[in-house]
């Protein structure tokens, strides 16, 4: 797998570690944010090629962040994740421009095909 620079974003510390961990041993380099704020000004100073995004978190919700990423970076993979079922809310983000949806909580090798594609 070619080394990719993903953004991960969630307000959950120890889901963050177990998922950066995975994803450096893949070979990824990644950059956690813990909200959607955070995401966004990440984007202003580095490229990423996959982001990894919660719907659900404060200040920023993912819905809110793939708007303002969108306008960044138009063509950037995003996969949301949530354990919160809420259609609407899923729906809106895959309006928005999110590529895919993940439901939490998943097998972390449920994110090497999302990863290599």
């Amino acid at each position: 797998m070619n080394e990719k620079n993903i953004l991960l974003v969630d307000d959950e510390v120890l889901f963050c570690e177990m998922v950066q961990e995975y994803l450096t041993c893949l070979g990824c380099n990644v950059t956690v944010a813990e909200n959607g704020s955070r995401a966004y000004e990440q984007t202003r100073v580095k490229r990423f090629d996959l982001v990894l995004m919660d719907i659900n978190m404060p200040k920023m919700d993912g819905i809110e962040a793939i708007r303002a990423m969108r306008e960044r970076q138009p063509r950037i993979p995003i996969i949301l994740m949530s354990g919160d079922m809420d259609h609407r809310k899923i729906n809106e983000a895959l309006s928005q421009g999110a590529t895919a949806f993940l439901k939490k909580p998943f097998a972390l090798e449920e994110l090497q095909p999302l990863v290599a594609s």
